[in-house]
């Protein structure tokens, strides 16, 4: 795993007061105000980058509405922070995806994003839950 990226993970998890910052290094699970977050960093990225991955909801219905709504707001959090939306195939869940530069990276901009992204997952999730889509 890249020292750099520990050393971001550390730092971060010091600032927002979680524990075990190697598991959540290692894709661990963590919650921030009622938003369930992990960090990834894989080879797949080109292991100069990292995701921070939000989980929004679990579809129970796809529908044109619930697509056009997800890809807009992809369309706009791409252009805004390099973010998007997505829909894993394995679960059904709506998850909110944001890659990171660890060369650029520092832990104070992942907590501002984190912060941010829990905005955003709200947000979404009150609309989704608006059209009965999602469990929970």
């Amino acid at each position: 795993m890249n020292q750099q990226y520990q050393m971001i993970v550390s730092e971060f998890c010091t600032l927002v007061q979680l524990e075990d910052a190697l598991r959540i290094a290692s894709e661990a699970s963590f919650e921030v105000d009622g938003v369930t977050f992990a960090l990834a960093c894989r080879e797949s990225l080109g292991g100069d980058s990292f995701l921070l991955i939000a989980d929004v909801a679990t579809l129970v219905e796809e529908t044109a509405d619930v697509s056009r709504e997800l890809l807009s707001r992809s369309l706009r959090e791409m252009i805004a922070r390099g973010a998007c939306f997505c829909v894993s195939d394995v679960s059904g869940a709506v998850l909110h995806l944001q890659r990171f530069p660890i060369q650029e990276t520092s832990p104070q901009a992942l907590v501002d994003q984190l912060q941010f992204t829990v905005g955003v997952v709200k947000e979404v999730r009150e609309t989704l839950r608006a059209t009965s889509v999602v469990s929970g």
